[in-house]
């Protein structure tokens, strides 16, 4: 039987022990299907949440879109949910499929190092409109 193959945001991540316990699978094969659901569907949903991502020099008051990379995280575990690159003409991004009832937070990282990142916390998904 073939190994399933895993991503970090989509299983239980249980430590590492010495030794492990009696019973404890040895291989992704023998452990429990439970284990290999994803634990995220209480933010799954009908929802988006959109922005856009801007910088703004003091030498220039008018903001400019940039594009970075975007996270998307449930609260309050902050679980990575998604992620996603800003429009680099626009800056927008936008994320679907998101539970309206979950809070999230929203994290543009500067891949070039020269600005912190930005982060929106307590956000709520917005219904899509028919």
């Amino acid at each position: 039987m073939s190994e399933v193959p895993l991503t970090a945001h989509s299983v239980l991540h249980v430590p590492l022990l010495h030794p492990r316990p009696a019973g404890w699978p040895v291989t992704v094969a023998d452990r429990p299907v439970a284990l290999l659901k994803p634990l995220l569907g209480h933010a799954m949903g009908l929802g988006y949440i959109a922005d856009v991502v801007e910088k703004q020099e003091e030498s220039d008051p008018a903001p400019s879109p940039v594009s970075r990379r975007v996270v998307l995280l449930v609260e309050p575990s902050l679980q990575q949910v998604a992620q996603t690159w800003s429009d680099p003409v626009t800056g927008a991004y936008r994320f679907d499929g998101l539970s309206m009832s979950a809070r999230f937070t929203v994290v543009a990282y500067d891949h070039l190092r020269n600005w912190r990142a930005v982060i929106a916390d307590g956000l709520a998904a917005k219904a899509v409109q028919p």
